[in-house]
């Protein structure tokens, strides 16, 4: 009953509606979840829907698998749904503390879900350089417009209130990540992470 991009909320309840003529009710006492979820049921608007209630609010960012059998304990119907979580960030390139960089890098951004919007108005590179922001899957990408300073420290924030679309959810803590860009001639490698 409550579900956006981001997934089902915490304290969302379920609506089971029956195909046959057998009562929704009847068939919610076959219905179990994994992890497990103690629930009441409710009538619904007819015979045929029963409203599924979990007793307490369900965990942030999980797979709930829920199975419905019936009163033989045959399996009739099996759903996934997965509980909202906040915008997380999983990975960024160049990595936290890296050395080495290439003067041409982009710098990357990786999120945990689709959708991420406006993270220009939340990112700041220092020293400040001039680019552009590219969008790929769950990956930000800041183009610098010129190679960056050679032998230099550079230090990434992305501020809290990233969001993202068709959720209410947003990056609720600052990421903050400095990287060290090559001397002219170097050629070692460098670090992808987080």
């Amino acid at each position: 009953e409550d579900m956006d991009d981001s997934g089902v909320g915490l304290a969302s309840a379920f609506t089971l509606r029956s195909r046959t003529a057998a009562p929704a009710a009847a068939l919610a006492a076959g219905l179990t979840a994994e992890p497990a979820v103690a629930f009441s049921v409710e009538p619904g608007a007819s015979a045929a829907e029963a409203r599924v209630v979990p007793t307490a609010p369900l965990a942030e960012g999980i797979l709930y698998r829920f199975r419905l059998t019936d009163p033989t304990g045959a399996l009739v119907g099996s759903w996934v749904y997965r509980t909202e979580h906040p915008l997380r960030v999983v990975g960024t390139v160049p990595g936290n503390e890296s050395t080495e960089v290439p003067l041409d890098t982009g710098i990357e951004i990786e999120f945990d879900q689709d959708g991420v919007t406006n993270v220009q108005a939340h990112f700041s590179i220092m020293p400040a350089v001039a680019g552009r922001f590219e969008t790929h899957a769950r990956t930000a990408v800041f183009v610098p417009d010129q190679p960056l300073a050679p032998a230099a420290l550079y230090r990434v924030t992305l501020a809290a209130g990233v969001s993202m679309t068709g959720s209410d959810q947003v990056l609720e803590e600052p990421v903050t990540f400095s990287f060290e860009t090559a001397t002219p001639g170097s050629t070692q490698a460098w670090d992808v992470g987080l």
